[in-house]
């Protein structure tokens, strides 16, 4: 079997870029998987299964993709629920720090709402006050809508946990680029 060759990346100013997640991504995944909270924030990402990248790549619609910054990677990005009716998507995204995926998110949100006919992408994060550099920092900062909070949603180790819901309309993506990155407009 040939080695896998990774798919060229989707290069932006500020030193930003995407990839399609690999097999050599397999680590990456697991590291930033067992940071604080992040478990929580994955939802049903199984990164400790061998099978987690070809099943996650495999997944209609799911652009699993590798957040870069400066040449490095950053974060996690994929779609990990898309309903084709509503035309939602639902966003998970793990980073070594929520800080240094702004743009590469952006980036990201970008190519999601380009690639797909989508009207709405939406993430869940454990209910809590947010703290700075949080991943509701990131997401609120990408044009994101803090949307309230499903309480007692989650069962999380012997307990229930509520999340806060963070959405994101497509017409708000346009008007968070043409406010903060101009050049990733879509229209």
């Amino acid at each position: 079997m040939m080695p896998e060759r990774p798919a060229p990346a989707v290069s932006f100013a500020e030193g930003a870029e995407i990839r399609p997640l690999t097999d050599g991504d397999q680590d990456f995944a697991r590291y930033v998987y067992s940071l604080r909270e992040n478990a929580v924030v994955a939802g049903s990402l199984d990164v400790y299964n061998p099978q987690f990248v070809p099943a996650i790549r495999a997944a209609p619609w799911s652009m699993a993709m590798v957040l870069r910054q400066d040449g490095e990677a950053v974060g996690l990005a994929a779609l990990t629920s898309v309903d084709v009716h509503s035309r939602n998507g639902r966003l998970v995204v793990l980073a070594r720090d929520p800080r240094l995926c702004r743009t590469a998110m952006g980036l990201y949100l970008r190519h999601a709402f380009w690639s797909h006919p989508l009207h709405r992408l939406y993430a869940v994060l454990p209910a809590r006050v947010p703290l700075p550099g949080s991943y509701a920092d990131l997401l609120l900062g990408c044009g994101f809508v803090d949307e309230g909070v499903l309480r007692s949603h989650l069962s999380y180790k012997g307990g229930l946990r509520s999340l806060s819901v963070f959405g994101l309309l497509r017409r708000e993506f346009d008007a968070w680029c043409a406010e903060s990155q101009p050049a990733l407009l879509l229209s």
